[in-house]
């Protein structure tokens, strides 16, 4: 039985949540969606967007910051 690993489903649920905000999914959104998200810490349990996948989403033409955040908290 194979299981994919944990960094790939979150790659995913970026790039969906982009294609679902309306946005096409090419090389540099997805190269965005591979900087993983930071969590906080364990008794802090919220996700903070990683600086360069927001940086990478803007350069990509995602100019809604709202939208970035959350495309990049899936990452």
């Amino acid at each position: 039985m194979a299981f994919a690993a944990p960094a790939s489903a979150e790659g995913r649920d970026c790039a969906a949540m982009a294609r679902a905000l309306g946005y096409v999914v090419g090389p540099k959104v997805a190269a965005s969606c591979g900087i993983p998200a930071e969590q906080a810490s364990l008794s802090k349990p919220w996700v903070t967007p990683h600086p360069s996948c927001m940086s990478r989403l803007q350069n990509a033409g995602i100019d809604n910051w709202t939208h970035r955040f959350g495309i990049c908290s899936k990452a």
